[in-house]
């Protein structure tokens, strides 16, 4: 085995450590991009910050667009001796840009440590968006916006997570609040390996009616409009949450499982493929209509960890992954894996499964519940289990179950569009 010299292999492992805490360095023309994006305009001798500054790519782009007083902080001391051999003319500390004391500032660009759940360390006092599921990502983004105060900028690489999902809703309620003008790209690069999808930020902080512009591949998405906006809908209207219980499946990846032949599965029940000791499991991509889901893959029995209960039938299950609901009605009590929501109807046998799942296909549920939340995020959009407890229902009938019911049963989206688009009018 040919082993790598020294002082290849210490940078390769210093590489990894800085990785691990999710610095991840910006390429040259994501760079430029943002900087040019940010900072045109913007009067000669302003100061520029860029508070996990890395390699000084950012500043380095900033340099670009206009003789400004650049400063950059990071906590890696490797990190900030590079940016120094790259800007000898800026102004570089080992720092927490978090905590550091900066002084006046006119602009703010950043792509920050992106540290979630148990990676990310305790945040600092004084942050209002450190409440719930948050990203440290975020505290550099309300650290920006308050230290460039009325009319400063901030430009921004952040996780795409910010579009559209439940846990991101306090940071675009911020955003909007302090923010005159909100400009977003989603064509961001992936960054290669980082397995996260990225979107470009810029904004004017004031206090005037915030405008946003969204813009994906360059084509418009929408302009001054909610970001995105809860539904309108009637106080009677029933939770999905109040009539179903929602939960996800096993908690493992598919290199857990193995796959199944597709000629011993048919429409869920497989013939042969499930050897003793096993367990059929459907995925995502099992569910391919509104009827039974097709076990694609199996598990040892041993490694199902959640009650058999969790897994009884009728239950409706959904993909987690896509831009519009894949649901269909599972009878046979299979198990799933994580990527899969389990939605078990509090009341009722077969008949409300089959219209619970109706009324999560439809064309009105999608409009009206769904699009607003996954339409502003086009890689990787997730139905999340808060946007399904959240969607809601006019008063129903039991002529209206049946039908909806029936509909689902013979696979006829016309007439179950038909039933659930008259259902929402009249109501």
């Amino acid at each position: 085995m040919t082993r790598k010299p020294p002082a290849v292999a210490a940078k390769a492992s210093a590489t990894q450590a800085r990785k691990a805490r999710g610095a991840w360095y910006t390429p040259d023309e994501l760079a430029r991009t943002l900087a040019r994006r940010t900072l045109e305009g913007l009067e000669p001798g302003a100061t520029v910050v860029d508070l996990a500054c890395g390699d000084g790519a950012l500043l380095a782009a900033a340099a670009e667009v206009g003789d400004f007083r650049l400063v950059g902080f990071d906590l890696d001391a490797d990190a900030v001796a590079a940016a120094r051999a790259r800007l000898p003319a800026g102004q570089f500390a080992q720092a927490d840009g978090l905590i550091v004391d900066v002084g006046p500032v006119h602009a703010v660009l950043g792509n920050p440590p992106f540290l979630f759940g148990t990676r990310r360390p305790a945040a600092p006092p004084g942050f209002v968006l450190a409440r719930g599921q948050w990203d440290t990502a975020w505290l550099f983004l309300e650290r920006a916006i308050g230290l460039v105060g009325p009319a400063g900028r901030v430009g921004f690489v952040l996780p795409d997570s910010l579009l559209a999902r439940h846990e991101t809703t306090a940071v675009r309620g911020f955003v909007r609040s302090h923010c005159a003008a909100v400009w977003v790209r989603h064509d961001a690069p992936k960054f290669r390996g980082a397995h996260v999808a990225t979107v470009l930020l810029t904004a004017r902080v004031g206090v005037e009616s915030c405008v946003l512009e969204m813009e994906n591949r360059g084509h418009l998405l929408k302009r001054d409009g909610p970001w995105p906006p809860p539904p309108p809908v009637p106080a009677h209207w029933a939770r999905l949450g109040d009539m179903a219980s929602i939960s996800r499946g096993e908690e493992l990846g598919k290199k857990s499982l193995r796959r199944l032949d597709p000629s011993s599965s048919a429409g869920g029940p497989p013939r042969g493929g499930v050897r003793p000791g096993e367990v059929a499991v459907v995925v995502g991509e099992g569910i391919v209509s509104m009827g039974q889901p097709v076990a694609t893959h199996a598990m040892l029995g041993t490694r199902v960890r959640k009650p058999a209960a969790h897994y009884r039938g009728p239950k409706v299950v959904v993909a987690k992954t896509g831009r519009t609901v894949r649901a269909g009605v599972d009878e046979l009590g299979l198990t799933t894996l994580q990527s899969v929501y389990n939605v078990h109807p509090l009341v009722g046998g077969v008949e409300r499964a089959r219209f619970l799942c109706g009324v999560l296909c439809c064309d009105e549920v999608l409009r009206r519940f769904v699009l607003p939340h996954t339409s502003g995020k086009k890689v990787f959009p997730q139905i999340t289990k808060t946007l399904l407890a959240s969607i809601r229902l006019p008063p129903e009938t039991p002529e209206l179950v049946r039908g909806v019911a029936g509909a689902v049963a013979q696979g006829d989206e016309a007439e179950l569009n038909a039933l659930t688009t008259a259902w929402f009018s009249s109501t």
